[in-house]
């Protein structure tokens, strides 16, 4: 996994209680520059590449403190300088023109807390958190939500005699 090119996707419920900036994911690279995924202290969530000169950061539009579960993902792409947030499998706030220059492999990874001086824990129940060294496409990661959200629209199937499955 290398920090210029990476997608994080989880599901999350955070929790009502969980004021304040939660750490909910970071990623480090050997050089101590960081990047992570956290709820803010407005209940929207956030993903945060804190190396390298004048850091971009994005948010999602959506506030989910305190709102059930949620399918978050954030797909970053150095070489195309760009960073999008997506919730329940479509963008969901402003996608950013800019990331950080330089990249480097990852050395450390963290779930339910991250790196720098905000190490709160993570105030939510995570669950199915996937770090992939690839930036994935919008459909991509709305298909992982499709098939991972418990909802029979993105494929069905019949049970056949002798347990073979039919898909449509």
């Amino acid at each position: 996994l290398d920090m210029d090119e990476y997608t994080v996707i989880w599901w999350a419920n955070t929790h009502g209680d969980a004021w304040g900036w939660r750490n909910w994911w970071g990623l480090q690279r050997g050089d101590g520059q960081y990047a992570r995924g956290e709820n803010r202290d407005d209940g929207r969530p956030a993903h945060y590449p804190e190396a390298g000169i004048n850091p971009t950061s994005v948010f999602n539009d959506t506030v989910t403190e305190g709102d059930g579960w949620h399918f978050h993902a954030v797909t970053v792409n150095s070489n195309r300088d760009e960073q999008t947030m997506y919730l329940n499998g479509v963008p969901d706030g402003a996608s950013s023109a800019s990331t950080w220059a330089g990249s480097g492999a990852v050395t450390h990874m963290k779930g339910g807390a991250s790196y720098g001086s905000r190490t709160a824990s993570v105030g939510a129940t995570l669950d199915e958190v996937r770090f992939s060294g690839a930036a994935r496409s919008a459909d991509w990661i709305w298909a992982c939500y499709m098939t991972m959200g418990q909802n029979g629209t993105l494929t069905s199937y019949d049970v056949k005699a002798g347990s073979i499955f039919r898909f449509r």
